[in-house]
């Protein structure tokens, strides 16, 4: 362990690996290393003073860091009283590690590490994102969006403000839907003829410079699955380049999975709070859960996805029991299989679309990171929850958890002082 101030001090080391792309982390990468206080002090020293602006008092000892290590820092008081630190390799040669949080245990770590990071600091790698012109017929700009691999394009050249908006797996269902029902003529229609009648909302993004628990919650509050990260190089520009579309799953990737090593109590309120207890998402007891019947087809699915704004439906049998869940990402997956006539898919049975897929569930004694770390390895953006005996009982997604982290800092609190 880290000595500080002549008390023990807890670390915990972040992998070097950055964004969505990056591979699962061992158990190893999240135990507790001792490390020495000297590694830290050159590297924090110039982070203190870069961060204001200002410059270093030893030029020729500090040299300029880039953007993304400026941002990494704790005022040495901070540090020096902390119980806990989150670490991170540093590229400098002459320095191992650069401090990316401290707190004392009573602290939630989530927020805290949520509100050190930057939607900069999660940018992988690697990255790309759909472009579309709004003068592209809709037909072909759900074409191109199946082809491309992505769950959403950036459209451009609205006439709305600003001039960009999203186009979504739920506005091509919704075309799709419009065109078996004859109410638009979608089949001549644009992309920014379709978003203007059916879904003409300013596209919501982040900066790179917001902080991770600002963007999670700007995805929260507006019940989107994604927004586009953007970085400009002019103040005055409409919109700058997107650099990644962030979203909940890659948020509980490089957060609250990064500090999950079993053997640690931190976060308490994660860790050993079970749903049933935490009551978390949509339950039966409280709120109807939106079903439908196993011989049911998928325009009845489409229609119920569209109308309650929900990305999954369960699959229940007679005897009540979940036999599957049906996700949007299926439905698309589908429509790759009909490229002539995408309306076919309004009559197919949704246990076709299914087929084989296991579909993963959940019960109310799951410790919440479980849910997390389940969620997360799915392809899915919601879980059910069912009992022993395989009755569905409540459904909890991306949004219900991250809610939940964001507004239960006092309950983190008092499971510390016990």
């Amino acid at each position: 362990m880290l000595e500080a101030s002549q008390k023990p001090f807890n670390v915990y080391y972040q992998p070097p690996e950055s964004g969505y792309d990056s591979a699962p982390h061992s158990a190893e990468s999240s135990r507790r290393n001792s490390l020495g206080f000297k590694d830290f002090m050159k590297k924090r020293r110039f982070s203190i003073v870069g961060r204001n602006g200002d410059s270093p008092e030893d030029e020729d000892d500090l040299s300029p860091r880039p953007l993304f290590q400026r941002r990494m820092s704790v005022p040495e008081k901070v540090f020096h009283s902390a119980d806990y630190c989150i670490l991170r390799p540093s590229e400098e040669p002459d320095v191992r590690y650069e401090i990316v949080a401290a707190f004392d245990r009573f602290t939630d770590p989530y927020r805290h590490y949520m509100q050190s990071l930057t939607c900069y600091d999660l940018a992988p790698v690697h990255s790309a994102v759909v472009v579309m012109d709004g003068s592209l017929l809709i037909h072909k700009a759900l074409t191109n969006l199946l082809e491309s691999g992505h769950q959403a394009a950036v459209i451009t050249n609205l006439n709305i403000k600003n001039g960009f908006s999203m186009l979504t797996f739920t506005d091509c269902l919704q075309a799709i839907q419009l065109a078996t029902q004859g109410l638009q003529p979608v089949a001549e229609q644009t992309v920014a003829e379709f978003m203007q009648h059916n879904n003409g909302k300013q596209l919501i993004t982040a900066d790179v410079d917001t902080s991770i628990w600002d963007a999670a919650k700007l995805i929260c509050l507006n019940s989107v699955h994604r927004i586009p990260v953007i970085q400009k190089e002019d103040p005055d520009a409409k919109i700058g380049d997107v650099l990644y579309m962030l979203t909940l799953k890659t948020v509980f990737h490089e957060t609250v999975l990064r500090l999950s090593d079993p053997k640690f109590a931190l976060g308490p309120h994660i860790k050993h709070r079970t749903l049933s207890e935490a009551k978390i998402g949509t339950w039966d007891d409280r709120h109807e859960l939106h079903t439908v019947g196993e011989d049911a087809k998928c325009s009845q699915a489409i229609e119920m996805m569209i109308e309650k704004r929900v990305s999954c439906v369960p699959v229940i049998a007679k005897d009540k029991k979940v036999v599957a869940v049906l996700c949007k990402t299926d439905l698309m997956a589908e429509l790759q299989a009909h490229p002539e006539n995408y309306l076919q898919i309004m009559d197919t049975p949704v246990l076709t679309v299914i087929g084989n897929k296991k579909s993963p569930f959940v019960t109310p004694t799951s410790m919440l990171l479980e849910v997390i770390a389940q969620l997360a390895s799915s392809e899915r953006q919601s879980l059910c929850v069912v009992n022993v005996d395989g009755h569905l009982l409540g459904i909890v997604s991306y949004a219900d958890l991250m809610d939940y982290i964001q507004n239960s800092s006092e309950i983190h609190h008092k499971m510390s002082c016990t």
